[in-house]
């Protein structure tokens, strides 16, 4: 085939994706759809219908109410779609980062659909145990499968560790202090399970401390402190 059939066929392929996209609507895009998730749906006629989402196609959502079997509508009529309150609840999570306790796990309790206030507890191998609590505020509703958010710790966010040497006393030190933090939740498959992955920024990263021992005439990389750090996680939703 010739260069002009070749870029008649991407055209068209092109056209047919964009109508595809853009012409859904845009108040459900994102919605976990087959899950047991109880979602608040509205209608432009001013309905408000209570039920699983089950699926979802170009023209219709299907909802399900109770045990009833699912029932389409018309998908250009949603106006918003919001989760149960009830579903509300909690998640633990798995990973590293100071939310995790440096490696352990994290316990979100959520107080609000948007707001949720997190314990985590881990270790350093060395050092044992390390605390962090904090919040977090999410952008998007929880009927979302991507969820950017904000969130701020108070714990242990650096550590000294010396060891080895034949006459300066070993260092396993916590230092505690503030990180602000900036990240996202990807809900994967049914909604009950997830990654995070945030950006935390130290306030104070122990650079002071490590340089009194510098003075003390340990051997420290000052500029080993830095003051960004990396949260990964797996996390389940309860």
């Amino acid at each position: 085939m010739n260069k002009k059939v070749w870029k008649s066929i991407f055209m068209l392929c092109f056209i047919v994706f964009s109508i595809s996209v853009f012409s859904q609507n845009p108040n459900v895009k994102g919605i976990i759809a087959g899950t047991n998730r109880m979602y608040l749906v509205s209608f432009n006629s001013g309905q408000v219908i209570k039920g699983k989402i089950t699926s979802i196609d170009k023209e219709n959502i299907y909802i399900q109410e109770g045990n009833q079997d699912p029932r389409s509508y018309v998908l250009a009529d949603v106006i918003s779609v919001d989760v149960a309150s009830s579903q509300y609840k909690a998640s633990l999570g798995f990973g590293i980062g100071i939310s995790y306790g440096t490696i352990g796990i994290n316990g979100e309790f959520f107080a609000h659909p948007n707001v949720s206030l997190n314990l985590g507890v881990g270790t350093a191998i060395f050092i044992t145990p390390i605390i962090d609590a904090g919040c977090k505020l999410y952008f998007t509703g929880a009927e979302k499968k991507w969820r950017p958010r904000a969130s701020v710790y108070y714990g242990t966010n650096a550590i000294i560790w010396y060891s080895g040497d034949s006459y300066l006393p070993d260092i396993r030190e916590k230092l505690n202090n503030v990180s602000f933090g900036i990240g996202q939740a990807w809900v994967l498959g049914s909604g009950n399970r997830g990654l995070d992955l945030d950006i935390m920024y130290l306030v104070h990263n122990g650079a002071e401390r490590l340089e009194e021992y510098i003075n003390m005439g340990y051997d420290f990389d000052l500029n080993a402190m830095g003051h960004i750090k990396l949260n990964i996680g797996y996390r389940l939703y309860f």
